[in-house]
C-alpha cells in the first residue's frame, strides 16, 4: 500500500452476513448470493474525485469522464495534479462548471491537509461526514459512500440513496414504493454493527430484480 493511502478498518464479510441474517431473517435471500465486496485502495482525493465525476451521470459516462481526468492528471488523480488543471481544462474534459469548482476545492483541501489520509483514518464516522460535507459538491451521500468504500467502515447506512431505499421496501414486500430515509434508518437499527454489509447486499440484490419503472428512477444524491 502506498504511503499516505487510507488504511482501512477490516471487517469479516461472513461474520457480518451470519449476524445480520440471525438478527433479521429477511436479509437471508438478499445476502445469500452477494459476493464479498472488492475494495480499491486509493487516496481520498481519488475516491472523492470519482464521486464528483459520477454525479448525475450514467455509469458509462462517469467512467469516461473519470478516465479523461486521470489521463489529464498524468495517470493518477492527486491533489497536486488536480490543482494544476485550470477550470477551462476541466471543462474540456467534460465536467460542468459546478464539478470543476468541486474538484478545485478538493485539490485545495488535499494540499492543506484537510483530506490527509492519516487524519481521516483516525476520525469517527460523523466527523468524517462533517469534514467532507463542508466541501462544495460533497454531500452526505458522497461522504457516507466514502466511509463505506474508502475507509471500509463496517456500520454505514447511506439512507438517502434511492436504490437502497427501494431495495429495502422490496425486501419487506409491504411498501408501495421506496421507504423514506427515516424509515430505512429505523429498520436498520437492529443491523448494527454491520449496516455496511446490509447496504452492499441490498444494492447488489436490487440489480437482480425487475427494473424500476422510469418514473421512479432518479439520480443518486451527491
Amino acid at each position: 500500500m502506498k504511503r499516505g493511502t487510507v488504511k482501512a478498518i477490516s471487517w469479516d464479510w461472513d461474520q457480518a452476513r451470519r449476524e445480520l441474517v440471525a438478527t433479521d431473517p429477511r436479509l437471508a435471500p438478499v445476502l445469500a448470493a452477494t459476493r464479498p465486496p472488492v475494495f480499491r485502495d486509493a487516496e481520498p482525493i481519488a475516491h472523492l474525485a470519482r464521486s464528483v465525476c459520477a454525479q448525475q451521470l450514467s455509469v458509462k459516462a462517469a467512467n469516461t469522464i473519470e478516465g479523461r481526468l486521470r489521463a489529464a492528471c498524468g495517470g493518477e488523480i492527486t491533489a497536486k495534479a488536480l490543482a494544476a488543471l485550470s477550470e477551462a481544462r476541466l471543462r474540456e474534459i467534460g465536467l460542468s462548471r459546478a464539478k470543476a469548482t468541486s474538484l478545485a476545492a478538493l485539490a485545495r483541501a488535499g494540499l492543506d491537509g484537510t483530506l490527509a489520509a492519516h487524519t481521516l483514518r483516525e476520525l469517527a464516522d460523523a466527523e468524517v461526514v462533517s469534514r467532507l460535507s463542508a466541501l462544495p459538491g460533497i454531500g452526505r451521500w458522497t461522504a457516507e459512500v466514502f466511509l463505506l468504500f474508502a475507509l471500509r467502515r463496517p456500520d454505514v447506512l447511506p439512507a438517502d440513496d434511492l436504490g437502497l431505499r427501494d431495495a429495502a421496501a422490496r425486501m419487506t414486500g409491504d411498501a408501495p414504493g421506496p421507504l423514506t430515509a427515516a424509515a430505512l434508518r429505523h429498520m436498520a437499527e437492529p443491523w448494527r454493527p454491520w449496516r455496511s454489509a446490509a447496504a452492499i447486499g441490498l444494492w447488489a440484490w436490487r440489480h437482480t430484480l425487475v427494473p424500476l419503472p422510469q418514473s421512479r428512477t432518479i439520480s443518486k444524491p451527491s
